[in-house]
């Protein structure tokens, strides 16, 4: 059985020579490829052209007439994972551009299949889960093998991530897989108000996940993973927490979660790597004993307990991949941790 489709690739004139997309993200979890982010994609009708059904599928999901249109190319997939039988889905995509303005004019038709049209930076579109055309014209555009993935650290404070992350990081590059990972420190200033505090720290967190990769990709270097240790979401989790310091008031809160979950169309495709650690409060207090100049005072035991619960509580709820692994003070745990990321990224090990 052979099926044909046509793709359009739908470019934003944004300011600043920013590439912008408009795309949306699918919702109906009957439907194939669900949650991924899709862009106007419409099987041909009898006796229809690809270029016909790319104008006709781009009308009908916006209410907007094409005025320019581009064939980028056609690719193939055998064996589609999509169809309950074999079948052979041949794809012509196509590109587009439309202006801002247009952007506002456009119609979403109200489904529950759909979430409506959206634009999106090329930056955030790059680790967000795609269907098949985008990946495709986006890994061909920078000349990947695959797009780089988004992995998360996630855990109490002494659970081990940055040792971890270190060894993690040396066995990529044994396997020949670049990886970008920023880890920039945040210290409250003095007199600095604790929200002001806070917001730096999560406008850091999002900088360090966003920042770096996209110049390795466009100086040609391999970047396979972004690798993060604590999302912005760490601070939703700290703030669920009752520390014996100043704590941020409700309306304080509500503004702070704009900017924890500014990526979350990011962060829902991230594979999240939550470790758990019998010996993390032993390795937290001697850790502390270490440190100066420190942000707050070192948590009691009892406070500690909380805020690793409310890691554990609310991490796998706000996650859409999340993973807990138990490692221990030693040098193999990280083993456990390689495979999570092997078995989720399967396709990006076949030759390593």
């Amino acid at each position: 059985m052979e099926r044909k489709f046509s793709s359009i690739i739908t470019k934003v004139e944004g300011l600043n020579n920013q590439q912008l997309y408009l795309l949306r993200r699918r919702n109906n979890v009957a439907k194939a490829m669900f949650g991924k982010i899709e862009c106007p994609e419409e099987e041909l009708e009898e006796e229809e052209t690809y270029q016909q059904a790319a104008e006709r599928e781009f009308y009908e999901e916006t209410n907007i007439k094409i005025k320019n249109i581009k064939e980028c190319f056609k690719f193939e997939m055998e064996a589609s994972v999509y169809e309950r039988s074999w079948c052979k889905r041949i794809i012509t995509v196509y590109e587009t551009t439309i202006s801002l303005g247009e952007v506002a004019d456009i119609t979403n038709k109200q489904s529950i299949d759909n979430e409506p049209w959206e634009v999106y930076t090329e930056d955030k579109v790059m680790l967000m889960e795609s269907i098949d055309s985008i990946r495709e014209y986006l890994e061909r555009k920078f000349d990947l093998k695959h797009l780089p993935r988004l992995l998360i650290f996630e855990g109490a404070d002494g659970t081990g991530k940055t040792t971890i992350i270190e060894k993690i990081k040396r066995k990529m590059e044994e396997k020949g897989l670049g990886y970008s990972h920023n880890k920039n420190k945040v210290r409250r200033s003095e007199g600095e108000s604790m929200l002001s505090f806070r917001e730096r720290v999560t406008e850091q967190r999002n900088q360090d996940i966003m920042e770096g990769y996209m110049k390795k990709i466009i100086n040609g270097e391999d970047c396979a993973f972004v690798i993060t240790d604590k999302s912005p979401y760490v601070e939703y989790f700290y703030q669920k927490t009752k520390w014996n310091h100043e704590r941020l008031d409700i309306f304080q809160n509500h503004q702070l979660e704009k900017k924890i979950f500014e990526l979350k169309s990011v962060i829902d495709s991230a594979i999240v790597i939550h470790l758990k650690n019998d010996k993390a409060w032993e390795n937290y207090i001697n850790r502390e004993d270490k440190i100066v100049n420190k942000s707050f005072e070192t948590m009691s035991q009892e406070t500690y307990k909380q805020m690793k619960e409310n890691f554990e509580k609310f991490a796998p709820k706000l996650y859409k991949h999340h993973f807990f692994v138990k490692i221990e003070n030693d040098e193999n745990s990280w083993r456990r941790v390689w495979d999570i990321i092997k078995f989720t990224n399967w396709n990006r090990f076949m030759n390593n």
